[in-house]
């Protein structure tokens, strides 16, 4: 049974992104806004945000879209293989840009060693621990711990009565409700049986919106003043500089 519970609500969708995006010139909120993106507005898995290449963002044409390679899904953990999906980035814009942006820098800023199209799009992006090296991919226990983080604005009992997987149910609903078929949204899913998409159907108030997560669905966006970027970098094309050991402490 899916609870309510479980599901951002727009006015949260909102807080969220209002608050990753102002903190963006500090890599680590730069990285949770791209993981938030992935699990709530486009519904993948934690596997298959973990699996995650760059190669696998399409941008180009009239449809563009997130490729979930087979072997990334849930079917494989347990029979070795699984079937791949294509989720809509039409569906929503700003899921879009931000994606495009963050591609954009993981390509080109030196500060990643070796960004081919098999890097992952979700990576380490502060070096520390020995075994941690900037750009490698994520584990699946840091992408969970992450989502903790990255809702904090919510406060922490929405922290505690959410996943990561919340991410996907958030997106379910939310794309049902803008106006999209069943059909659409079982296949953008993966699920199999459409009868598990239908289960998200009463969870929200429907709107009929074509933009999924836009402005028009989520609101204004909250009033709140930006963070100093503290050194860290600015603009779209971003300069690296030196940051104290307090800094790498607290990232």
């Amino acid at each position: 049974m899916i609870s309510e519970i479980g599901i951002l609500h727009p006015d949260e969708v909102a807080r969220v992104l209002a608050f990753l995006r102002k903190r963006k010139s500090l890599k680590t909120h730069h990285l949770n806004l791209i993981i938030f993106r992935l699990a709530c507005c486009c519904g993948l898995r934690r596997k298959e945000i973990a699996n995650l290449n760059l190669q696998d963002l399409l941008f180009t044409g009239k449809f563009p879209a997130v490729r979930v390679r087979g072997e990334a899904t849930k079917a494989s953990s347990h029979s070795g293989s699984g079937t791949g999906r294509y989720v809509p980035l039409w569906w929503d814009q700003g899921t879009l840009a931000d994606l495009a942006e963050w591609c954009e820098y993981r390509r080109t800023d030196p500060s990643f060693p070796d960004a081919g199209p098999n890097s992952p799009v979700v990576c380490c992006v502060s070096g520390g621990a020995r075994w941690q090296k900037i750009g490698g991919r994520l584990s699946l226990s840091t992408l969970t711990k992450r989502w903790t983080r990255l809702i904090e604005v919510l406060g922490e009992d929405r922290q505690r009565q959410t996943t990561l997987h919340s991410g996907r149910h958030t997106y379910v609903s939310h794309a049902l409700h803008s106006g999209r078929s069943l059909v659409e949204v079982a296949r953008a899913a993966g699920h199999k049986n459409i009868a598990t998409t239908s289960l998200y159907s009463h969870l929200i108030e429907s709107t009929g919106l074509p933009d999924i997560f836009g402005p028009a669905r989520l609101g204004p966006e909250p009033e709140e003043k930006p963070e100093e970027s503290n050194g860290q970098y600015t603009g779209r094309r971003r300069r690296w500089r030196p940051r104290s050991r307090k800094q790498k402490e607290t990232t």
